[in-house]
């Protein structure tokens, strides 16, 4: 049996996908024990759910993280082995987001954005008051979250490294194949291109890459070269470093405010410069210094600009050319001429501030691809609380060095150590033989109806069902089965050593008459010098079945409670003494014609171990046709092979449903036990709370005691269980 399981096993997981592993039952559970150990101060579980639909890479709502296997990353992976390191490293992203992620804090920062303002308050620069001014939120809140992204992910990915360095190599093999997929050019790279290409370099998309980039990779890409971009850019890398590196999510937020404010003060300039460079040339009119003198004042006062800094500028254009002035001009309508330009150089001021509005909205939509690519593709909803504590927090005045050893190297290879998957691999593979044996469960059950139905003269038709534990099922087995697994571990022990003497055979001395003479008694004056051997002797070969009444009125009391007791403590002591045994509960369902319903809550051929749970299952419903339900359990017993076949019935009562009364049901009943008694199938029945009378009527009185079922009458319940594992014990010796 065993190289038979082994051999479907091995043929499963030859057949498995990499879809059907990684959203196993059993994949589940590994990946939810990753997460419980990494959240483990929650003290709470942290469900996971695998997707494979859609292009979002994971999302977290504090409760449930959500993997895609549909993502890019993983599916350009060759090998299982590589997709499941990617999966754990996405894993621990979420869980990082999750213990150290503000996001009641991260929500505000955006409120306040969007309403022109930023939070925690910093000291605004002129360039971004003025921002404020033209709904700068609205413009600016891409680039604001793509900003506050990679440093959120770049912080909480050095924390998680730190606190699981083992599975830690898994979140560093996502870094490297993000970082890769970006395929972010150096500056200098960069640089060449444009002058290869003959063009110039896009500086705000290269200022952008280089900070994000270093915010989340800790990667700097601007090489050797020295210019006020690069200038701009290490002036900005130590409050990035400060921001990456402090615990306190408001000293956080403040650096990515005070690196935001910079980066709008660098696209503000590059938006001028660019609209400088768009304005055509006047035409020259005269070659006089004094005139050309004149066209630049001119177009100095004319560009187009709205800001306080270009006002200034045109003030100290007038100071510098004062001394010259006589020679500009000495034609006495001067007046009318300076207030026509000034009218001119009004409407032009008002055509270059909508001009430079459309070019920030051009140069927004240009960045936006950029900022969807460098910010993470996941999603984070709201916690309740922020998961941080306040040991965690630390203050500006303690500071904050980068932890060493942190940083990340895209040159380094090292990968995670390679991992062996095949006891997963089993265990998943196991879990889908599984379900194929429900499925031949549920068909030889169907076919046991059928038979049953061809000697019968009632032709009612069945539904077998064979469920999942639900949670009540689940919640009453935690809290009973320990104390349960105890009896049954009681009777067990009892009976271990009379099996194993009765296996291993023995030896009767000191015998007065026997089949040996044993000569180490000769001495003896009593003459008993004789032997006998006891030869060793097999364990009965047994099969066992129990089946629970699940009509209405075992909701009275504690009947239900006390029957799925007396089936566990069953079930498990035949566990524990490795004889198969079987479970049904039998009702009716609420349509019309009274449909039996047998369900089955544990099977011997099952393979996924949730028997025990699925006991729990067993409540009351409707009706009962308890001659239908004992005859197809009967009916099943007649087709195993073992030598001694028990049927073990528990009810409260007599058969009770449309068409089948006491008078019917109560013939049916006898006539069951007594055919299958015939051949050879002990049928054991107990009389629970105050029904024994009822019960010892239905399957005792009126019938020949070598064909009628034996009766047990236990009105106290708590001791039936524990009688129903001696009847057994019984069977065995």
């Amino acid at each position: 049996m065993a190289k038979v399981l082994r051999r479907l096993l091995n043929e499963v997981k030859d057949k498995m996908t990499d879809e059907e592993f990684f959203t196993s039952k059993v994949m589940k559970q590994h990946f939810e024990s990753i997460i419980e150990g990494v959240c483990k101060t929650f003290h709470r579980r942290i469900a996971i759910k695998i997707i494979n639909e859609g292009s979002s890479v994971a999302y977290t709502n504090g409760d449930t993280i959500t993997i895609n296997l549909n993502n890019g990353w993983i599916k350009k992976q060759a090998s299982r082995l590589d997709k499941y390191y990617i999966i754990v490293g996405i894993i621990l992203h979420e869980c990082g987001h999750i213990l150290y992620t503000d996001f009641k804090l991260m929500e505000k920062c955006f409120d306040a954005l969007t309403n022109n303002r930023l939070f925690p308050i910093i000291d605004y620069s002129e360039t971004l008051s003025e921002c404020f001014d033209d709904n700068m939120g609205n413009r600016f809140l891409g680039i604001y979250q793509a900003l506050d992204n990679c440093v959120e992910d770049g912080h909480i990915e050095k924390r998680v490294i730190r606190y699981v360095p083992g599975y830690g190599e898994c979140l560093m093999k996502v870094r490297k194949l993000h970082l890769a997929q970006e395929g972010i050019k150096t500056y200098e790279e960069q640089l060449k291109e444009a002058e290869e290409a003959g063009k110039d370099i896009d500086r705000i998309g290269t200022i952008m890459s280089l900070v994000l980039i270093y915010a989340k990779f800790g990667v700097d890409n601007a090489g050797d070269m020295s210019d006020d971009l690069t200038e701009l850019f290490y002036g900005m890398t130590p409050h990035v470093d400060a921001a990456v590196n402090t615990n306190n999510a408001t000293l956080r937020k403040r650096e990515v405010n005070i690196i935001f404010d910079m980066l709008i003060d660098f696209i503000s300039d590059e938006i001028k410069k660019e609209k400088e460079k768009e304005q055509p040339e006047p035409e020259e009119e005269t070659s006089d210094p004094s005139e050309e003198d004149e066209k630049d004042t001119s177009e100095e006062d004319t560009e187009p600009d709205s800001d306080e800094e270009d006002a200034e500028s045109d003030t100290d254009e007038e100071e510098r050319d004062e001394p010259s002035s006589p020679s500009v001009s000495e034609d006495d309508g001067d007046s009318e001429e300076e207030g026509s330009s000034e009218e001119a150089e009004e409407s032009e001021r008002t055509m270059s501030k909508e001009e430079m509005e459309k070019a920030l909205e051009e140069t927004l939509a240009g960045l936006g691809d950029l900022c969807d690519e460098m910010s993470d593709k996941t999603e984070h909803s709201d916690t309740p609380e922020n998961p941080v504590s306040d040991e965690d927090e630390i203050t500006e005045a303690e500071g904050n060095a980068p932890d060493e050893g942190m940083d990340f190297d895209p040159s380094n290879e090292d990968g995670p150590e390679e991992w062996d998957l095949s006891y997963l691999e089993d265990l998943a593979a196991e879990e889908e033989l599984a379900i194929v044996t429900k499925k031949q469960i549920v068909k030889a059950m169907t076919k046991n109806a059928d038979d049953t139905r061809k000697g019968r003269t009632d032709k009612y038709p069945s539904i077998q069902k064979y469920a999942e534990p639900d949670d009540e099922a689940i919640a009453m087995f935690t809290s009973q089965h320990e104390e349960l697994d105890r009896i049954a571990r009681r009777v067990k022990k009892n009976l271990d050593k009379v099996i194993k003497e009765r296996q291993k055979g023995d030896r009767l001395n000191g015998l007065y008459t026997g089949k040996q003479l044993d000569s180490s008694h000769a001495y003896r004056k009593d003459k008993r010098i004789f032997a006998n051997k006891i030869l060793p002797e097999d364990v009965p070969d047994m099969e066992v079945c129990v089946l629970v009444d699940c009509s209405g009125s075992m909701c009275c009391r504690s009947r239900m409670d006390q029957s799925r007791k007396c089936a566990y403590i069953t079930w498990k002591f035949c566990q524990f003494m490795g004889i198969p045994c079987s479970v049904y509960g039998h009702t009716t369902d609420a349509c019309p014609e009274r449909h039996v319903v047998m369900t089955c809550v544990a099977h011997p051929d099952n393979l996924d171990k949730d028997d025990d749970k699925r006991i729990f299952m067993l409540r009351p419903e409707y009706d009962n046709r308890d001659g239908w339900a004992v005859n197809f359990c009967a009916e099943a017993l007649n087709k195993s092979s073992a030598t001694s076949r028990m049927l073990l019935i528990i009810s409260d009562g007599l058969p009770a449903a449309e068409g089948y009364g006491e008078t019917l049901g109560k013939r049916d009943c006898q006539e069951v036990v007594k055919r299958y008694r015939k051949k050879g199938i002990s049928v054991i029945t107990a009389g629970i709370d105050d029904c024994a009378g009822d019960i010892k009527s239905l399957y005792v009185d009126g019938i020949a005691p070598k064909d009628a079922a034996k009766f047990l009458d236990y009105s106290d319940m708590t001791q039936l269980p524990k009688a129903f594992a001696t009847i057994i014990k019984k069977e065995l010796l």
